[in-house]
């Protein structure tokens, strides 16, 4: 299911009240604007999604995102997917903790260095991945690229989100397949998530200073799994950013996390997003003064604007990404 336009607009609900005009009573409409998808799923659709998560099956579109967002679901529904989503936080912790310690951070990039000998050269680390691009896991790291020289004192390192990525780089089709992927990962794992909290467990055995993940799009979700491991590992003094990350309410971790959204990005009228999540900055293009602009062409720029180049053009995500990277 496309997710676009239509499904991306938001609900309007309207009440109505009577009042008195001139002598005479008149009815008049209220128009309230809410977002999201907020109705429940039937009876067959609620069991259909607690079936598919116990016996592992595809599941996608609008219950792909009720189960991430435990919205308009049963409670026996909602309890199968938590446990479900537990367990691999649990699991993917277990296998961090008895695993041998990195001596190459190369695999993870082949931009990363190959072993990190003296931490005190840096004021802070800085942890990359990318989000749905169809581009293999190289998002990640143009973005940790772009982070990098903005940050020099920083040591900032990329997680190739190799296995967390559309296979179609076609936007219509990432848009398509992107409710299905976050939800797999949610309840079968993410790989991604796993690597991320990986480095960050091994760093902190080595130093105590700020760590930061700062993921692009869909890569929010993965920052959010991510969270969740290191705070299972104990790890202190993390911080995560999404620049334009719709994320969902299944994943809530202990420690802090925001999605920076630009009033322009095509995204941020998602369905079912976690508006708890959110910090509002205002858009990088402003087109408040260009007329003549077609549907295709306005939608180009919205998304263009949900490109994390583009978030780093804009001084308002800057002050934010300042104040955690450098807390």
């Amino acid at each position: 299911m496309i997710y676009l336009l239509v499904d991306f607009q938001k609900n309007e609900k309207v009440k109505s009240y009577t009042r008195l005009s001139k002598g005479r009573l008149i009815t008049v409409k209220q128009h309230a604007r809410d977002g999201g998808r907020k109705e429940q799923l039937n009876e067959q659709q609620d069991k259909d999604l607690r079936n598919k998560v116990n016996t592992g099956a595809i599941v996608g579109g609008t219950l792909a995102l009720a189960g991430l967002s435990l919205v308009g679901i049963s409670a026996a529904t909602k309890q199968v997917i938590q446990t479900k989503y537990a367990q691999n936080i649990n699991k993917a912790a277990a296998r961090i903790e008895k695993a041998s310690p990195i001596t190459d951070f190369k695999k993870y990039s082949k931009y990363n260095p190959s072993t990190i000998t003296d931490f005190n050269k840096y004021d802070n680390i800085v942890i990359t991945t990318g989000g749905f691009t169809g581009a293999l896991g190289h998002s990640a790291n143009d973005l940790r690229a772009n982070l990098a020289r903005k940050y020099r004192k920083s040591l900032v390192l990329s997680v190739e989100n190799k296995e967390f990525d559309t296979a179609s780089t076609d936007f219509l089709q990432r848009a398509k397949a992107t409710p299905d992927l976050l939800f797999k990962s949610a309840i079968n794992g993410n790989k991604t998530a796993e690597d991320l909290a990986e480095v960050a467990y091994n760093i902190r055995k080595q130093t105590d200073k700020p760590i930061t993940f700062i993921a692009t799009s869909g890569g929010g979700m993965a920052i959010k799994n991510a969270q969740e491991i290191t705070d299972k590992l104990n790890v202190k003094n993390i911080s995560g950013i999404g620049l334009g990350s719709p994320t969902f309410a299944l994943a809530q971790p202990k420690s802090p996390y925001i999605s920076v959204m630009s009033g322009n990005d095509l995204f941020q009228l998602t369905p079912a997003v976690n508006k708890k999540d959110i910090v509002r900055v205002r858009g990088t293009f402003d087109t408040s003064r260009v007329y003549g602009l077609s549907i295709t062409e306005r939608l180009k720029i919205k998304a263009m604007e949900h490109n994390h180049r583009s978030y780093l053009r804009n001084p308002e995500v800057i002050k934010i990404l300042d104040k955690v990277i450098n807390r």
